[in-house]
């Protein structure tokens, strides 16, 4: 499969732009529906509609239709068009009613189609996108300067299942590869001493995110569930965490970032309470000492979960020690002038008595 470069920076239900100034307008586009998750049949076929809207209240809006086959680039977010065998082309499963159409102002139109999966193809998932493009004249644009053309995309997940003389029979698989904290700062000193129960490292402060890197092993796609439970050193569960949905890709590793510990509180107009939110935060924040474990559980269809665990520690010295020394400080001067403080109260009280 030869694979061509392009970076689809963003999909979004609408995308607007201005145009130039002698028509003082903008130029809308969108559609009401982003992701299409399909299982169908070797030899079925499946029929759909979108509704694609100019949002744009002045200018009527032609627009070009564009399948493409598409992919994630290794161990990446970013899309990229790919090419294939004509066997392998889910592009040429589509059939469009039309690929133009010109919208009026603030303005839909419905666009039916339909895939069909020829009855030799391989069971497997197949990725397809399908392109809006505005085509504009070219007294839309102003005489000088960058060009945008709106454009976006809607992503189709075609799952085409296995059948044998048993049924349908499922074909998923997945392996987490690593998982890691990120942007925590390790202990180096720590580490080498805990090397043997602290796989993860010794940090200095709470986790605050992990990193897992998983891999499809299966055929199929599917979206990502289950949990991270962080354990103490008792076995007590301190904190547990439900996973993001994310679609997993056939034969591809993708990073699933874990928030372990809640962002901060938000700001209020009162000082005071700002104040106080963040100390608390700070306290309970800082409240993890000692060893941990993590351990996630990511579930895949009709298949046993897949498990891994890892251990850390966390030291917060750098938070604790000055408050201990604060503590320590006023203990010392508690006790160092504990006679002139009694005699100073004594002298207080006994003026407010008279």
């Amino acid at each position: 499969m030869k694979k061509i470069p392009f970076i689809i920076l963003t999909f979004a239900i609408s995308y607007t732009f201005a145009i130039s100034s002698a028509q003082a307008a903008e130029v809308g586009l969108g559609v009401d529906k982003n992701t299409f998750d399909l299982e169908i049949q070797a030899g079925d076929s499946y029929k759909g509609d979108l509704a694609v809207f100019n949002t744009s209240p002045k200018v009527s809006l032609p627009v070009h239709i564009q399948l493409n086959l598409w992919d994630l680039k290794e161990d990446s977010e970013d899309i990229e068009f790919v090419t294939s065998e004509p066997a392998l082309n889910a592009t040429k499963w589509f059939k469009l009613a039309t690929t133009n159409l010109i919208i009026d102002p603030d303005k839909s139109k419905e666009l039916n189609f339909s895939i069909t999966p020829p009855k030799d193809v391989s069971p497997g998932t197949y990725l397809v996108m399908m392109r809006f493009q505005a085509v504009l004249p070219e007294q839309y644009f102003e005489a000088e300067g960058p060009r945008t053309i709106p454009e976006l995309g809607v992503i189709f997940f075609i799952k085409v299942p296995l059948l044998t003389l048993e049924g349908n029979r499922v074909a998923y698989g997945a392996e987490v590869l690593s998982v890691n904290p990120k942007n925590t700062r390790h202990i180096g000193l720590l580490e080498e001493i805990f090397t043997n129960r602290a796989q993860a490292g010794v940090f200095e402060d709470a986790i605050k995110t992990l990193v897992a890197k998983v891999r499809n092993t299966g055929i199929y796609h599917f979206k990502t569930r289950g949990f991270v439970e962080i354990k103490n050193s008792f076995g007590q569960t301190v904190s547990k965490i439900e996973l993001k949905e994310r679609y997993l890709l056939p034969n591809k590793n993708r990073d699933l970032e874990i928030q372990i510990l809640p962002p901060p509180p938000e700001k209020t107009e009162s000082f005071i309470s700002n104040a106080w939110n963040w100390i608390v935060y700070q306290f309970k924040k800082n409240s993890y000492l000692g060893p941990y474990s993590a351990q996630m559980t990511l579930s895949i269809p009709n298949e046993p979960p897949v498990i891994s665990t890892i251990n850390f520690w966390v030291i917060p010295w750098k938070f604790w020690l000055p408050n201990i020394l604060v503590v320590l400080l006023i203990f010392y001067f508690l006790l160092k002038y504990k006679h002139r403080l009694r005699d100073f109260f004594v002298t207080i009280f006994r003026g407010r008595a008279h």
